[in-house]
């Protein structure tokens, strides 16, 4: 977990085209190392990393933003828990891979303070 005021700690959130078929939301793990679909495996960034570093965690593609930094406290107002033996060690809680909650991300994406 990175350090810093916990309610500024922003997840990365990725909702590519490729991603639509599945069952949750994907977010990004700590210090970029891979995927995950729990919010408890998700990584923690600051609003300075993820500023530092725009392009990289901000992408737009045909013209939908598919990648973006959203406060973690707003993803886990619309996380449920997992049923038992979906995900390894039965970790959560997840966001339903649904049209409404990316559309509620989205609207919650992190607007960067730095003109671009």
């Amino acid at each position: 977990m990175n350090e810093g005021d916990p309610a500024q700690q922003l997840l990365i959130c990725d909702i590519r085209p490729d991603f639509k078929g599945n069952p949750f939301i994907t977010f990004w793990r700590a210090k970029n190392s891979g995927y995950s679909y729990p919010l408890s495996w998700a990584g923690d960034y600051t609003p300075e990393i993820v500023e530092n570093s725009w392009l990289y965690y901000h992408t737009v593609e045909a013209g939908s933003l598919i990648r973006f930094a959203v406060l973690r406290s707003v993803a886990e107002q619309l996380a449920i828990p997992t049923q038992p033996r979906t995900i390894d060690g039965d970790a959560g809680p997840v966001i339903v891979n649904k049209l409404t909650f990316r559309c509620k991300l989205l609207e919650a994406a992190y607007i960067s303070r730095t003109p671009r």
